[in-house]
């Protein structure tokens, strides 16, 4: 059911702590009716409402200029009594108002008794609110008596939210804390579905040179400054569909000497904020003081804000990845999750990936395996690894072949790449964890008393083979001879 207004429908909102979620029946109604009335009411000793309010009449006043936004002056109470009063005095000073919504999602319960009381005795208050699982409902007096009717609305409220600038939100959350620095941020640049996919394909083909991908998906020399890894990731998510995007953020604290905060690339969809940090190979993590973590901290936290953190040049660690399973608003897309980039996006949006990002993410972003990094220039090292093919024989690089066996069914083979480090691959014979895999390989080494030490350990994608890295000391034939005496046996059974 949609709730429907008028020209001589007035809005209420019972103002909480919380001034984003109070926020959005204030979205609701301004986008609807944008030379409207909508007043707030404020309760003085519940804490943080007052500074709520005060978000809100900013919001509104940029977002929707003509929208009269009433705030009293005066003390009130958290009390029935103070809630009725207010009430009566607005209907006095706007008689032209006939019919009222109310939105009690923020309400304390003296305010909710209150607005309840009103709404039996007076069928043309309609009560609005916001339950703990998101959704919306109405409640009005019946036509005859004095029971209530709920019925679950749908409320466009993000479209309030999403059109316009995101400074218009960000800035009234950040009076006192910081100064958005607008006029220093960009647009992305605009392409569809299928220019982001011929840049991803032209990407793996010149190791990630932006420049020259972005040439690439346009046809045309690429001449507004420099193209990096956010700007691929704001153009990839206007042609996936959200156009409320903009890079290069800037977060002057105020009151402190410390450097700006840059926010990458920022979008608004579907009422949410989002917030991302994207760093290449070759880019400095960055590191901020504390004292800048906490006020970025109260900024975001104020707005609800997604912090989804874009690492395609190397794996998360444990705790980064318990970090963003602990915590809804922190997402962590590392190596791996660049992989799958488009589907994760639209995981994380809730929207639909569109078919030649989809095509593009199977094919190209799958080139080389987990060899060469995606999204991120690989280094000479990386690709000469990539390149590398070892024989399908016991085979050492140090000293030539050591055995012409070719055959095709071999159950593990090995190569040393220095005088004392050995890489092993095998079969898996039987299934096992990563780490009882490895350590049924060092008691095989131990058991058969050969003096070498499992550095690295590793199973494939698809769990087929292991990977090791040994180190070998003392006599290097010691361990070619090992190998010998085992050509056609697994190492690890």
């Amino acid at each position: 059911m949609s709730l429907e207004l008028s020209a001589v429908t007035g809005f209420i909102s019972c103002v909480g702590p919380d001034a984003w979620g109070t926020l959005r029946g204030l979205a609701w109604y301004g986008a609807q009716m944008p030379e409207g009335v909508a007043c707030l009411f404020v309760v003085d000793d519940l804490e943080g409402s007052k500074q709520a309010a005060d978000v809100m009449r900013r919001v509104a006043a940029k977002r929707w200029p003509r929208l009269r936004v009433i705030v009293p002056g005066d003390t009130t109470s958290n009390t029935p009594g103070a809630f009725a009063r207010r009430f009566a005095d607005w209907k006095v000073f706007r008689p032209e108002l006939e019919r009222w919504v109310i939105d009690v999602s923020s309400a304390t319960m003296p305010v909710r008794e209150a607005v309840v009381a009103a709404a039996r005795g007076d069928a043309a208050v309609t009560i609005l609110a916001c339950e703990a699982d998101g959704s919306w409902w109405c409640h009005q007096r019946e036509n005859e008596g004095v029971g209530m009717l709920a019925c679950r609305v749908e409320l466009p409220y993000a479209a309030g939210l999403d059109q316009g600038l995101i400074s218009d939100i960000l800035e009234p959350f950040s009076q006192g804390v910081a100064e958005v620095r607008w006029r220093d941020s960009r647009a992305p640049l605009a392409l569809d579905a299928a220019a982001v996919a011929r840049m991803v394909t032209a990407g793996v083909a010149n190791n990630w040179n932006w420049r020259l991908m972005v040439e690439t998906a346009t046809g045309a020399p690429y001449t507004k400054g420099e193209y990096d890894l956010k700007d691929f990731l704001a153009t990839t998510l206007f042609a996936m569909g959200i156009k409320n995007v903009r890079l290069n953020v800037a977060l002057a604290w105020s009151g402190s000497k410390e450097e700006p905060l840059i926010i990458d690339v920022i979008a608004c969809y579907k009422g949410r904020i989002f917030i991302f940090d994207c760093q290449a190979a070759d880019a400095r993590e960055s590191e901020h003081p504390a004292r800048v973590a906490d006020m970025a901290r109260k900024v975001f936290g104020a707005v609800g804000a997604t912090g989804v953190v874009l690492r395609p040049s190397r794996w998360a660690t444990g705790a980064e990845r318990a970090l963003a399973t602990l915590t809804p608003a922190a997402v962590v897309f590392d190596a791996d999750a660049c992989r799958q980039l488009f589907s994760r996006l639209g995981e994380l949006f809730g929207i639909e990936v569109p078919q030649e990002l989809r095509e593009t993410e199977r094919t190209a972003l799958r080139f080389g395996g987990r060899k060469l990094p995606v999204m991120s220039a690989a280094s000479d090292a990386q690709r000469v690894g990539a390149a590398v093919t070892v024989d399908e024989r016991i085979f050492d690089v140090w000293r030539g072949a050591l055995t012409a066996d070719a055959s095709t069914n071999w159950p593990w083979r090995a190569v040393r790449v220095t005088p004392d480090r050995w890489f092993v691959q095998g079969r898996v014979m039987q299934g096992g964890s990563t780490e009882e895999l490895r350590r049924r390989l060092v008691s095989r080494l131990s058991a058969e008393r050969v003096n070498a030490e499992v550095r690295f350990f590793e199973l494939s994608g698809n769990r087929r083979y292991w990977h090791a890295i040994l180190t070998v000391p003392g006599d290097p034939q010691a361990f070619p001879r090992w190998l010998r005496k085992w050509e056609k046996v697994p190492l690890i059974v």
